[in-house]
């Protein structure tokens, strides 16, 4: 069963949960490790491997071999997965963390958890009161979400959540949890979850069909009479152009099951979960009333010192766990994500093993630093820097990307996915040009940024020693190309420059022009690089739109060596530009005058049979 057309973004898993769900699927369902192994690149001794990784593709087969050989296993019953996975399975550390500190303490850290912690989606704070704490939850790729969810994500964390209580104290506490509203689409959840066709269930005017039986109507959800920023149950039937989410009808069953509860929401804008805990007395429930007398008369037996020292011992752990939690928020400031990842989930990042991987690197630098440094006192340039990283560290992590290295007024950025990565670069600019980022007193006004991005395979590994200092890092030929490109961008005054292995992984949606065919310092391997077009002011980008054509021909003119031809259209887009620039004066296009001056040096210089005959069309840049 294929889920659909393929998504170009490869999300790294932890091996922690596919090795918890194996333990569930084979020790309470019965099911035989084969069957939930089947198909896949790896076997248990990986998945015990703790610093051990996979990737979507990889889990999303995984989670379907369980569902096809659990029988009568449905999408809500991954909330059972999710309780037992993290009240038989958890790592001793959050075990430690939730017994010690408060529920409500915890309860109010669950975005935190699910946001920094699982990376899979968004979670937000409704209500959180006394004996009931409600949440929003949603994906954060839809498009991932389609392609690789099997229906069950949200009762997952459902289960993990709701296990708290258990955790913490079963002896004290008593929960229950309830999913009062669900984002995923029926669809998806049909043919992804339990192999339905194409064609076999689909959307209409009046709701969602299977088989042709209308099984849930449009509706039109509430907002929450006491936070009006939010949704609730309550709903009226409405268009499907006026609705936010579906009504199931009645109940639906698959092969003699039940999947769908009449009166369940589903296609909603966002999951609801709502969790609900109370102490219970539990010796009242499992003692009569004379042992219960007899247990109330030992306890009280008990001499004050012993209950002062309780005291004590008890608010000493608290103590502890605070400053635990306190230097674990060090910890991530100096940290990058995907290894305190590795930590949470069990691993131990002192024996990664150097790997290679093909990665989008990102270089970015403030330009005329100097200037600015030379007008601001150390503790004003500092303040300004804290200020400066933090945005452009919240724009890259939005776009799946982690920071690297801090150099200065410049930093090295990773990303799996080349399109996340032009597309940061883009909006940092953009946040530049708001203004977002606020100058010091008396530094220049505008903040200018160049940024590098090149696509290689490197190298990611421990480099140092255990015994002194270590530094997760990547190297190779493709970490330096991509800092050379950064340089470039002020030889060719453009603020975003990428290589041709980024602009031929990059797809739809995301417009590059070709700009060069270059060698840098130290290669001899000309590479052609590319701008993106977003990365200019709207007219600069709109005349590059408009003239690419003329544009793309005066290039083929200069790299075909018919340099008259090429001067020719050059100076009629030069002519174009000006026209455009007296009508707005952001608009620009620095190509025309480079390569204009670029070809009254060849023509100067002279150009002889035997010039034209090594002649390659290759720019060769000598500086670093």
């Amino acid at each position: 069963m294929s889920p659909g057309k393929a998504v170009d973004k490869e999300v790294r898993i932890s091996c922690i949960g596919l090795l918890n769900a194996v333990y569930y699927f084979t020790r309470v369902m019965g099911v035989p490790f084969e069957k939930i192994l089947d198909g896949l690149p790896f076997g248990m001794e990986f998945l015990k491997n703790t610093s051990n990784w996979t990737g979507n593709k990889e889990a999303f087969r995984f989670y379907t071999n369980c569902l096809k050989a659990a029988k009568g296993f449905t999408h809500t019953d991954w909330k059972t997965v999710g309780e037992y996975m993290f009240t038989n399975e958890a790592s001793g550390y959050f075990k430690l963390l939730f017994k010690v500190l408060p529920l409500n303490v915890i309860y109010n850290n669950i975005p935190k958890y699910v946001q920094s912690v699982t990376k899979w989606g968004n979670c937000e704070i409704i209500s959180l009161k006394k004996g009931e704490a409600i949440y929003t939850l949603a994906p954060k790729d839809l498009k991932l979400r389609d392609e690789f969810s099997t229906g069950g994500e949200c009762y997952h964390y459902l289960g993990i959540i709701n296990s708290i209580p258990k955790v913490k104290n079963d002896f004290n506490y008593m929960g229950e949890a309830k999913h009062e509203i669900c984002s995923m689409p029926m669809h998806i959840i049909l043919k992804n979850g339990y192999g339905y066709a194409e064609g076999a269930c689909g959307y209409d005017r009046d709701g969602f069909k299977i088989d042709g039986r209308l099984v849930a109507r449009w509706i039109r959800l509430k907002q929450r009479p006491d936070n009006e920023r939010f949704l609730c149950r309550d709903y009226d039937l409405s268009s499907r152009e006026a609705s936010n989410a579906l009504g199931v009808t009645g109940d639906v069953f698959n092969d003699g099951v039940k999947i769908f509860n009449e009166g369940e929401i589903y296609n909603a804008p966002y999951c609801i979960l709502r969790f609900t805990y109370k102490k219970r007395f539990y010796i009242g429930e499992r003692l009569n009333n004379k042992k219960m007398i007899l247990f109330l008369e030992k306890q009280l037996q008990m001499t004050e010192d012993k209950f002062r020292q309780a005291v004590w011992a008890k608010r000493e752990m608290e103590e502890s766990m605070q400053e635990i939690i306190k230097r674990d928020d060090i910890i991530k400031s100096y940290m990058r994500y995907s290894i305190l990842d590795e930590v949470y989930s069990g691993g131990n990042p002192l024996e990664f093993k150097p790997v290679k991987r093909s990665m989008a690197i990102m270089f970015a630098d403030i330009r005329d630093f100097t200037s600015i440094t030379e007008e601001l006192d150390p503790l004003a340039l500092v303040e300004f820097l804290n200020q400066y990283i933090d945005r452009i560290n919240t724009v890259i992590t939005e776009n799946n990307g982690e920071i690297d290295k801090l150099l200065g007024d410049g930093i090295m950025a990773v990303f799996v996915d080349c399109a996340d990565a032009v597309k940061a670069a883009i909006e940092i600019g953009k946040l530049l040009d708001a203004g977002a980022i606020k100058t010091m007193k008396g530094a220049d006004d505008r903040i200018r940024v160049g940024i590098g991005i090149n696509y290689d395979e490197i190298v990611e590994g421990n480099i140092g020693t255990s015994t002194s200092r270590l530094d997760r890092t990547i190297i190779g030929d493709g970490v330096n190309l991509a800092s050379r490109l950064e340089s470039l961008t002020k030889f060719y005054s453009s603020r975003v420059i990428v290589s041709a292995p980024v602009a031929g992984e990059v797809k739809n949606g995301l417009e590059l022009r070709y700009l060069d065919l270059i060698t840098v310092k130290g290669k001899s391997q000309p590479i052609a690089i590319f701008e993106p077009l977003d990365a200019d002011s709207a007219a600069a980008a709109e005349f590059k739109r408009r003239t690419l054509a003329e544009y793309m021909k005066a290039v083929g003119h200069y790299s075909a060596g018919k340099f008259q031809d090429a001067i020719k259209t050059f100076k009629k887009l030069k002519n174009e530009l000006e026209d455009a620039c007296s009508k707005n004066s952001t608009c620009y296009d620095h190509m025309i005058g480079i390569y204009l001056q670029r070809l009254e040096e060849l023509a100067g210089s002279g150009t002889g049979k035997k010039f034209m005959k090594a002649w390659d069309g290759v720019y060769r840049h000598d500086e670093k």
